[in-house]
C-alpha cells in the first residue's frame, strides 16, 4: 500500500492517494481504493473463519480437536509453539533479516510493525503454555508438566519469560536495528532475542520429552 522510504518510521501514504477529484494526490486512486477495500474484506472473512472454527457447541475444528486423544492434542499444541518460536520467529522472521540487513526481509516491512508482531507472537506462545487469556490464568500445560517434572516446567517458564523480555528489548523500528553497525546495542538486542527464542524452543522440546511426546521440528 505504500513503500517504506522512511529511516525511522513506516510507509506514509496519505489518505488522499485513495480519493478521486480535486483532493486526490496520486495516480490510480480508484485501483488503490478497490485494493484496500478488497483486502480489508478478505481479512475480515479470514478472521471470522478462524473465530468460527474455535466457537463452542458447533461441528467445527474445536469439536474435532477436543474429541481427539489428549496426548495427540498436546502434541499439536507443542509442535505449533515450538515451530513458531524456533524455525519461524528465531529463523525466518529474525535471523534472515539480521543476516541480510535487508529491510525487505523483515516481517512487516511496509508498516514497520515488526517489533510488535514479534512480541505478540512470543507472548502468545507464553500465554498458551501458562494457560493465560486476557490476563486471567486457567488450566495449563505448565501445571501439567509441573506435576510430572517440576524442573522442566520451571526452565520452560523461565525461558519463555526471558524470550518475551528479549524481544521486547529490541528497539523500534526493527529495520533500523538490523541495519545498525556491528557491535551496536541495536544489533546486539536482535541477536540476544534470536538466541533467547532458540533457548525457549529447546525448553519446549524438553517439555515434550517429559510428556513422552516426540516433536518433529525439521
Amino acid at each position: 500500500m505504500g513503500q517504506d522510504l522512511s529511516a525511522d518510521g513506516p510507509g506514509a501514504r496519505p489518505w488522499t492517494d485513495y480519493v478521486d477529484g480535486a483532493d486526490g494526490t496520486a495516480a490510480n486512486q480508484d485501483r488503490r481504493r478497490e485494493y484496500l477495500t478488497l483486502t480489508s474484506e478478505l481479512l475480515l472473512d479470514d478472521l471470522a473463519r478462524v473465530a468460527d472454527a474455535w466457537s463452542e457447541g458447533q461441528a467445527n475444528y474445536r469439536a474435532d480437536f477436543v474429541a481427539q486423544d489428549p496426548k495427540e492434542a498436546i502434541a499439536k499444541i507443542l509442535l505449533g509453539m515450538a515451530s513458531l518460536s524456533g524455525a519461524e520467529l528465531a529463523g525466518e522472521r529474525m535471523t534472515v533479516a539480521y543476516d541480510t540487513r535487508e529491510q525487505e526481509d523483515e516481517h512487516s516491512c511496509f508498516s514497520d510493525n515488526t517489533h510488535k508482531d514479534l512480541l505478540a507472537n512470543i507472548q502468545g506462545i507464553e500465554d498458551v503454555y501458562v494457560g493465560r487469556i486476557d490476563g486471567q490464568a486457567g488450566p495449563s500445560l505448565s501445571s501439567l508438566v509441573a506435576r510430572i517434572d517440576a524442573d522442566v516446567d520451571a526452565v520452560a517458564t523461565a525461558k519463555l519469560q526471558a524470550a518475551v523480555a528479549a524481544v521486547k528489548a529490541i528497539p523500534a523500528p526493527f529495520d533500523a536495528a538490523i541495519q545498525a553497525k556491528d557491535g551496536s546495542p541495536e544489533r546486539a538486542a536482535v541477536k540476544a532475542a534470536i538466541d533467547s527464542l532458540k533457548e525457549a524452543t529447546d525448553a519446549l522440546v524438553a517439555v515434550a520429552d517429559a510428556l513422552e511426546i516426540e516433536l518433529n521440528l525439521e
